[in-house]
């Protein structure tokens, strides 16, 4: 089986996660089996990290992700999308809650979201 590595050190942004996606396309049509991907993120667009996630998690070869450095927010869901997950001893993963902002003055973190 053909292996490749990936490096992936940017935040998730529309031109990032769009890419990613061609490289990885471009190695499936190549006839890649399993993909090595290094990920160093601060993290950015949920919306666009959820989409990567699906993408990776749903092709049609192996992905392990890899911690190399710094994996914030929304990367780490990136992180998640691998079959097997590594990382270095001094890497570091950051995980915080959620907040949603309305129209005016009011504004919701996870907690208070949570509450009946």
């Amino acid at each position: 089986m053909k292996e490749t590595y990936v490096r992936f050190m940017a935040p998730v942004t529309t031109q990032t996660s769009d890419q990613l996606m061609k490289l990885v396309d471009d190695k499936i049509r190549n006839g890649y089996g399993k993909i090595h991907l290094l990920i160093s993120s601060p993290g950015g667009s949920v919306f666009h990290g959820i989409s990567l996630y699906n993408y990776l998690f749903g092709i049609p070869l192996e992905v392990d992700t890899y911690n190399f450095g710094s994996v914030d927010s929304i990367g780490v869901v990136l992180f998640c999308a691998g079959k097997n997950r590594y990382s270095v001893p001094n890497a570091r993963f950051l995980i915080h809650g959620v907040s949603m902002n309305f129209q005016g003055a009011a504004s919701f973190d996870e907690k208070m979201l949570d509450e009946p």
